[in-house]
């Protein structure tokens, strides 16, 4: 069964938000903006047009945007994602702009892949860490990379698109940096 709203979704479980059927094409959760907060969610497909705010205590977080004409706009806006002792991955079709994504476990990892569009890395709001990783932080997008929020990834990162742009205010660090674009390299930031 698929759980649809015009508007927002709010759910929160003492233990985990699992769903029905995993990869099936069909999306678990239809609306606008969701919220997830439980000790495990896992794997969860979603038509949204935002993440603001998904945090799990346990366990690796895996979250695959389908489109619906349902949506008011193509992509992910806000994609804010918190896996305590985990790893979060979130992949969709169009651009997908980051805020937030915290993995800070020992070897955990961070993958963010907009198949056909951008992925977007926003400076976060009063400082700190964009996207932390406890292992490797890997950035796919069809088309460009920009990169405004610090990165850190402790046992490296790879950030592939058409164009790669490091914005002044960005710090990416990790133990090795694997930087490809197809067209453009624009790097004003830092990498350590």
């Amino acid at each position: 069964k698929t759980f649809t709203s015009l508007g927002d979704i709010e759910l929160s479980a003492a233990g985990s938000i699992i769903p029905t059927a995993n990869s099936n094409g069909i999306p678990d959760l239809v609306g606008q903006e969701i919220r997830l907060t439980a000790a495990s969610i896992g794997r969860i497909e979603v038509a949204a047009n935002a993440l603001p705010g998904v945090h799990a205590a346990n366990g690796d977080i895996e979250i695959i945007d389908l489109e619906s004409v349902t949506e008011n706009s193509q992509g992910l806006n806000r994609v804010d994602v918190t896996a305590d002792n985990g790893s979060v991955s979130i992949r969709a079709p169009e651009t997908i702009e980051v805020v937030n994504i915290q993995a800070p476990a020992l070897g955990a990892s961070v993958t963010v892949q907009s198949e056909n569009g951008s992925v977007k890395v926003v400076e976060r709001t009063g400082g700190g860490t964009t996207i932390n990783s406890g292992g490797r932080v890997t950035i796919l997008a069809g088309q460009g990379v920009l990169l405004e929020g610090s990165v850190t990834a402790p046992n490296g990162a790879e950030y592939r698109g058409a164009s790669l742009i490091i914005g002044e205010n960005a710090e990416l660090k990790g133990k090795t940096l694997a930087l490809e674009g197809d067209s453009s390299f624009v790097i004003n930031g830092s990498l350590k």
